[in-house]
């Protein structure tokens, strides 16, 4: 799950086929090649702040598979959960309107 404009996400893996290996000088390297889609996309994230581009970053690692095993939070990211939590003991609950309203607000 991804937090992006105060809410959580959940993205799904996809499956990418990667380009063939080549050694080279006894190294591993990828022959690499972006489309011109992939080459403008990035282009436009070279202007976003570091930690919007550190948050992209890591969505596209999860969307190929290469995402690490253990995800560190922010200490926003930890008090959201921690109060999530909280409010479950509680039995607090969002109603079904705001769940609606959660999925209008990103067009789902």
């Amino acid at each position: 799950m991804r937090k992006i404009g105060g809410d959580f996400i959940r993205f799904r893996p996809i499956t990418i086929e990667l380009p063939h290996a080549v050694s080279i000088n006894r190294r591993l390297r990828y022959e690499t090649s972006m489309t011109e889609l992939l080459e403008r996309a990035v282009q436009s994230l070279r202007g976003l702040p570091p930690e919007t581009q550190d948050a992209l970053a890591r969505i596209l690692q999860q969307l190929v598979g290469d995402d690490p095993s253990i995800v560190t939070l922010s200490a926003e990211e930890e008090t959201s959960f921690q109060t999530s939590f909280a409010q479950a003991e509680r039995g607090e609950f969002a109603t079904e309107d705001e769940i609606k309203a959660v999925w209008a607000k990103h067009g789902l």
